[in-house]
């Protein structure tokens, strides 16, 4: 009986099904890898493309008589995580929270207002001035030492007194977060408007704001907290949250006394001072009136930006921040001048530059010795330190 060649076995019924059945889960494999390769590559690349092509695009003349999507001022999903990361260090409380006092100052306690710019700084400034003048004897009755209010966005230089400064600290914490980076966006186009930080410099305007801008901005606030919070290991700072500023205006008003040293009983403080405690209420109801606008440079960013939610991505940008500094609690603190995008962390709008510049600390201030090198770096603009 003659055996069947190799060439026949080869084309046999039994050798061609098994070369189909290879063939086929070859096949099936190059199909698969290709689907992984869309979903864990291309598609989030494509979707980081259009993102940040979105954010790089300034707002562009809407017609809001058209159906436009309303963005409110709220609370991003991670945002209490960050409320969580605000300290406070009460003034003569067990902590011995530091309250230096320079010696050449006439024996004055230097208390700073420390505030991005914005309505809502100019408000708390108004209202902090307020307390002091109205209470004025009291305070200085009980303190033994004069109050020398001092206004600043510019974040105290690493160290102690003798390094900053300052006696006490008063904080500004914008909620939601998205109200302070709009209001301090506003501010930043009214001041270029009036005078240009340096030569050259063309005024900003609303309509040039995007979604970089805001997700730029929102990383320096992070950053100016994160100095403030390494402040309030060692110097007395009181934080004050802006939705208790204007819907608790009287208790809020109770603890700036406090924090000043002046602590009156509550009954007979209302019966004495009450009306003259009440007394800035109007200018609580004139800031929400003039921070309308906040609402109106979220709604025209987000109707230029169809392919992304504007909320959401705030959100994953404060989510970052707070992942990579450990909710803040790394030393030193992150740049103001390295907020660009991850390919580009040094590259800044002109809205980012100004912004870096207010909060950097400024170190020819009055009792200012910037030691750190870090903080030499930030006051010159430079984000990478090498000498770091």
């Amino acid at each position: 009986m003659a055996l069947p060649s190799a060439g026949s076995l080869q084309n046999g019924p039994q050798f061609r099904k098994k070369k189909k059945v290879r063939y086929e889960l070859v096949v099936a494999l190059v199909f698969a890898v290709i689907v992984a390769t869309y979903y864990s590559i291309i598609k989030p690349t494509i979707h980081v493309v259009k993102e940040q092509h979105v954010a790089e695009l300034p707002l562009r003349h809407l017609d809001m008589a058209q159906p436009v999507e309303t963005i409110e001022s709220e609370l991003l999903a991670n945002e209490q995580q960050f409320l969580d990361t605000i300290k406070s260090c009460p003034s003569g409380s067990d902590k011995k929270c530091g309250e230096f006092i320079p010696e050449s100052n006439g024996n004055k306690q230097r208390v700073a207002l420390l505030a991005p710019p914005g309505e809502m700084s100019n408000m708390l400034w108004h209202w902090v001035q307020g307390i002091v003048q109205r209470h004025k004897k009291v305070l200085i009755d009980n303190s033994k030492h004069p109050i020398e209010l001092i206004r600043t966005s510019h974040v105290p230089p690493y160290g102690y007194g003798k390094t900053h400064g300052l006696t006490k600290v008063i904080r500004l914490v914008p909620k939601p977060l998205v109200m302070g980076i709009a209001d301090a966006l506003q501010q930043i186009i009214v001041q270029s408007e009036s005078h240009h930080d340096l030569p050259g410099e063309p005024p900003l305007h609303q309509k040039d704001i995007a979604l970089l801008d805001l997700k730029a901005v929102l990383r320096q606030f992070m950053r100016f907290h994160c100095r403030l919070s390494k402040l309030a290991a060692h110097t007395a700072i009181l934080s004050v949250n802006s939705n208790d500023y204007m819907d608790n205006y009287d208790e809020t008003s109770y603890k700036l006394l406090e924090f000043l040293k002046y602590s009156p009983d509550k009954d007979s403080a209302e019966e004495e001072y009450g009306e003259e405690m009440g007394g800035g209420m109007e200018d609580v109801n004139l800031l929400s009136a003039d921070l309308s606008f906040v609402t109106k440079i979220l709604t025209k960013i987000q109707a230029e930006s169809k392919d992304v939610r504007v909320l959401h991505v705030l959100d994953e940008v404060l989510r970052d921040e707070l992942w990579k500094t450990k909710n803040l609690t790394n030393w030193p603190c992150e740049s103001f001048w390295t907020v660009g995008e991850a390919h580009a962390r040094t590259k800044l709008s002109p809205f980012a530059i100004k912004i870096a510049r207010s909060f950097s600390p400024n170190c020819s201030a009055p009792f200012t010795n910037c030691w750190v090198q870090r903080d030499k770096c930030e006051a010159a603009g430079d984000g990478v330190c090498a000498k770091n």
